[in-house]
């Protein structure tokens, strides 16, 4: 298994091009060049040279998800002392003084158990009895009361990158590395209908279904989005213009909408009809790893490599604020369901929840002592008092 070093941390995304680079390396050498990503090749230059030599990838993550057996079993052992609070911040913590200002949430449960892999996306049921999670190659299914696992969702042959669940709760759908997505029923775990081809050399990197939960979005890091017909299995839209991979796509709640954030630094809004570009946000300097539409859809929040999450007017297409304090990137924002709250989760190990209307940092939720690493996807519960984490320590969290 490879080692990344702890003082330069390599993204999931950057660790696609490992993977790439291992499968076939003459290959991805091109296809690097012609598509302008050559950079990337330096940030794992260090890995090239063993390329010849290993054939396999350990899961695509960087060192600090990687857990050892003995590790992980500590990890689904250990337990978090309610009412936890800044007081109880060890001196070894960079973030003890500023977190002495900001509350701290109180951890209610985990899911988790050994050698279940780092949680690479999570979501929650829409009746909040559920909890799935993608971790490897396999997608968990969770019962929320018991926090037990209670079935699991095989099949892929690549990392489970992201997953979702119907406006009904009764199907879910993964997205892997090995260029598919997948749907599922909730309850038997049976197959239902697989999206794109097997051996693409591309990743599904985001999926989301339309509030009717007739289609289906996913973002590629071919450069492209698609829309797709959930009955037939077939393509309706492919909505291109990125300039580079596509790391997330969500629809509108109105559903006559899609959102897709890119590593080309853009924001782009489709007509989820006519597959009609509407509006481009330009106001990144760095990728665009995550985003999120208001319940009313009148704003969009975005997460990115630079750490920063920005507020979107979309009828203006101009941005209102900006939410600062992530110390490394964010990989998950989501709205409360009053709209009034963001969540966001960051690379550095926190997930915080931030006041739209001042901008400021409500409470920071970290594990304890200090053991999340990256919070690759995170939530709120319907009541929107309780939230939930997964990240690179393999452990889902709910919180108060």
């Amino acid at each position: 298994m490879n080692s990344f070093p702890k003082n330069n941390p390599i993204s999931i995304f950057d660790s696609f091009l490992v993977r790439k680079l291992r499968e076939n390396a003459n290959h991805c050498s091109i296809s690097l060049v012609q598509s302008g990503l050559i950079f990337g090749l330096l940030s794992v230059g260090m890995f090239v040279t063993e390329l010849q030599a290993q054939q396999t990838l350990s899961p695509l993550l960087p060192s600090s998800f990687i857990k050892t057996s003995a590790s992980a079993d500590k990890t689904a052992s250990s337990t978090t002392p309610e009412g936890t609070t800044t007081s109880g911040v060890e001196a070894t913590d960079p973030d003890a003084e500023e977190l002495s200002l900001v509350p701290r949430g109180v951890e209610l449960k985990r899911f988790s158990f050994a050698d279940v892999g780092p949680v690479v996306a999570a979501v929650i049921s829409p009746d909040g009895k559920y909890l799935l999670t993608g971790s490897d190659k396999i997608a968990w299914l969770w019962d929320t009361a018991r926090a037990e696992d209670i079935g699991t969702f095989e099949g892929h042959e690549g990392l489970v990158l992201c997953v979702a669940f119907s406006p009904d709760g009764t199907h879910v759908l993964t997205g892997s590395a090995d260029g598919t997505a997948c749907l599922w029923e909730t309850e038997t775990s049976k197959l239902v209908q697989t999206f794109g081809e097997r051996g693409s050399n591309f990743s599904v990197t985001s999926v989301d279904f339309s509030p009717d939960g007739k289609k289906i979005v996913t973002a590629s890091d071919d450069k492209t989005a698609c829309v797709w017909d959930v009955a037939t299995g077939k393509v309706l839209l492919k909505l291109e213009g990125h300039t580079d991979w596509v790391f997330t796509a969500r629809f509108s709640p109105d559903g006559k909408t899609v959102a897709t954030g890119s590593q080309d630094a853009t924001i782009r809004l489709w007509d989820a009809e006519t597959g009609k570009e509407l509006k481009v946000f330009k106001r990144y300097i760095h990728p665009v790893y995550a985003i999120a539409f208001s319940p009313d859809g009148k704003f969009l929040v975005s997460g990115g490599e630079n750490g920063i999450i920005r507020l979107w007017n979309l009828e203006t297409g101009r941005g209102v604020s900006r939410f600062r304090g992530c110390r490394m990137a964010v990989r998950s924002v989501a709205f409360s369901p009053d709209g009034k709250q963001i969540l966001s989760g960051c690379e550095d190990g926190t997930a915080r929840l931030w006041d739209v209307e001042t901008g400021g940092e409500v409470r920071r939720f970290r594990g304890y002592p200090f053991d999340m690493d990256s919070v690759n996807a995170v939530g709120f519960l319907s009541a929107g008092t309780t939230f939930f984490t997964g990240s690179g320590d393999g452990v889902a969290r709910f919180w108060q």
